[in-house]
């Protein structure tokens, strides 16, 4: 038997990775439950939210109502069986239907045609039209639907409910609803391409079976499941009908009225930020200080000074370290005006789909902060200072189900929040100023990175001991600016988060400071509160800054050139994005014994 060649390897390597991944796909879809006949009528149990074009026969209606009603669903995703080859595919890459009901917070994702839904989560989602949505609007409020009903939503294939045909030209736009930047969607198509041709150079023999595995992968992932592809018997031209349908897909110009909104949102955005900017950033920037704010100390020394990573607006941020106390700390501190600056569009506005990606990305450690209080206490009452969305409360829901959560923050997520049911109530304001409001209310109150956002840390710990009940319990989780990769990494560090983290604290530092104010610390955790976010967040934003910004504080216009870069610059960009997330997986997996981390926890009783 002859021997692999080397340059053999690279499409070998491809050839088993569609395989493998074509499997994955395929036990995703089988999980797909398919409806059953049913003689009883709809009833009031649901109402049928349905995409423009689609029309639903009288007994899928009947099914659908048995199915939810007997599963207690509130929300059920229609799917048709002969859906297209690629919306099948799109369908397996963004549903797991094993587990799509008990994640709350996974994204809510369907086949975009038709659901079933209860009349209270459609008065929580705020919609008022069911029939003959649009692609965009179908796509947001398939989503807003799991959010409103995070364990009661799931996905069913519905014989004989037929697909409508995919228009091209209107599917850039859905993407767009997802906060997925329509031109982005050829750097998936790129990236496959790529490896395949470059598998094909390294060695045609083996670079022949890359593409024929290519091409079998639409076979792999359907054959003898729920779905029945009208196309499956053209899906071996995927090679060339893909790049069309995404060529077509990235050159869409069509607009749904909400994204037109958008644009002229948008358009306001970018003049208001033009006003503020027209005189320079000073204003934003209070007085240097020469001494500690946590110490007093005078021996302080340059830390990391950092541009805005995350959303690109201008200035410099300079952190300095007291070599007293180990305090870091933002000198000179963003004024009132430029919290209120580099605020705006980053949990909501403009960012609000990227914020609320990032917490969803997260969500695994949701679990493990709620779980940390369950050998001290039974909560009763839970507030979470700095909300946000609220996602940690949806997700602890599932560890303390009796609980009432409820959510402080200052924008207007929490109200939001508050309306998907989320939370039981939801405050919004500066907690010191809402203490008095809320004292002796909770025996949990959580501050989940939260506490190196703040102007002044003091006057939170005071206000959280004023509305902790005698005995009650603070979890407080922040960044370590003692971990080592700190230094490392630089101001490339995702912790360090400039212009956002005003303070970051060693944990002596913190507990000192909860003793003085009558919380005693009972238990502390380091490895299990690490992010794997620091060589990932490291190359990203060593990716982003070589890309233009098209956000409403550029200066420049979003040309399609600078768009297209973009796309370059992503496509590129990506592997080593994707390379840095797998190192700190492994560092998050090799510390886990270690009782280190980027992160830890603090949980203080008050006495």
């Amino acid at each position: 038997m002859s021997r692999l060649r080397p340059s053999g390897v690279l499409p070998l390597l491809i050839a088993g990775g569609l395989m493998c991944n074509g499997w994955r796909l395929r036990r995703r879809l089988s999980a797909l439950r398919t409806l059953a006949p049913a003689d009883a009528p709809a009833g009031g149990w649901v109402r049928f939210v349905t995409a423009e074009g689609v029309t639903l026969a009288d007994a899928v209606q009947r099914s659908a109502a048995a199915h939810a009603r007997t599963r207690g669903l509130a929300v059920l995703d229609l799917v048709p069986a002969d859906l297209p080859v690629e919306a099948a595919l799109d369908l397996a890459r963004v549903v797991d239907p094993a587990t799509y009901r008990t994640e709350r917070l996974c994204v809510g994702r369907g086949a975009a045609h038709a659901l079933a839904v209860q009349p209270t989560v459609l008065e929580r989602a705020g919609i008022d039209t069911i029939a003959g949505l649009d692609p965009v609007e179908i796509t947001k409020f398939t989503a807003e639907a799991k959010r409103c009903a995070p364990s009661d939503t799931d996905l069913v294939v519905a014989p004989p409910f037929e697909a409508v045909d995919v228009d091209l030209g209107k599917r850039r736009a859905a993407l767009e609803a997802t906060g997925f930047p329509g031109v982005w969607a050829l750097t998936p198509m790129v990236v496959r391409y790529v490896l395949l041709a470059a598998g094909f150079c390294a060695h045609r023999g083996w670079g022949v079976a890359a593409v024929l595995a290519y091409c079998a992968q639409p076979y792999l992932v359907v054959a003898g499941g729920p779905l029945r592809p009208r196309d499956l018997r053209w899906a071996w031209l995927r090679p060339v009908r893909e790049p069309y349908t995404w060529i077509r897909t990235a050159l869409g110009t069509w607009r749904s009225p909400e994204q037109e909104r958008e644009r002229e949102v948008e358009a306001a955005a970018r003049q208001r930020y033009s006003r503020d900017l027209a005189s320079g950033t000073a204003r934003f920037f209070e007085s240097r200080r020469e001494t500690c704010p946590w110490c007093g100390g005078h021996a302080l020394r340059k830390s990391v000074e950092s541009p805005d990573f995350s959303q690109r607006k201008p200035g410099i941020f300079r952190l300095d370290r007291c070599l007293d106390c180990g305090h870091v700390f933002q000198n000179p501190r963003l004024s009132v005006a430029g919290l209120e600056f580099y605020y705006r569009d980053f949990y909501d506005g403009a960012g609000a789909e990227n914020a609320d990606f990032g917490f969803t990305v997260t969500a695994p450690v949701y679990r493990d902060r709620a779980v940390m209080v369950a050998p001290f206490t039974t909560p009763t009452r839970w507030l979470d200072v700095g909300t946000g969305q609220a996602h940690f409360c949806n997700a602890a829901r599932e560890v303390w189900p009796d609980t009432v959560f409820d959510g402080l923050d200052m924008s207007a997520n929490v109200e939001r929040a508050q309306q998907r049911g989320w939370i039981s109530r939801g405050f919004r304001g500066s907690f010191p100023e809402l203490a008095e409001e809320l004292a002796g209310r909770y025996d949990v109150v959580s501050m989940h990175h939260y506490l190196e956002h703040t102007r002044d840390p003091f006057t939170e710990l005071d206000a959280a001991a004023r509305v902790l009940l005698p005995g009650g319990y603070l979890l407080i989780e922040v960044p370590d600016p003692e971990w080592p990769l700190a230094r490392l990494l630089g101001r490339y560090w995702p912790g360090w988060s400039q212009p956002q983290h005003q303070h970051l604290f060693p944990l002596g530092n913190l507990r000192t400071a909860l003793a003085d104010r009558g919380l005693t610390a009972v238990a502390e955790q380091r490895a299990q509160a690490q992010m794997p976010l620091d060589f990932g967040g490291c190359a990203l934003f060593r990716v982003t800054t070589l890309m233009p910004d098209l956000s409403p504080w550029s200066p420049l216009a979003a040309t399609r050139l600078r768009r297209l870069w973009r796309v370059g610059a992503w496509t590129l960009g990506a592997p080593v994005i994707l390379a840095g997330g797998l190192v700190d997986q492994v560092i998050k997996a090799a510390l886990r014994d270690r009782g280190r981390s980027n992160c830890y926890r603090l949980l203080a009783r008050k006495d």
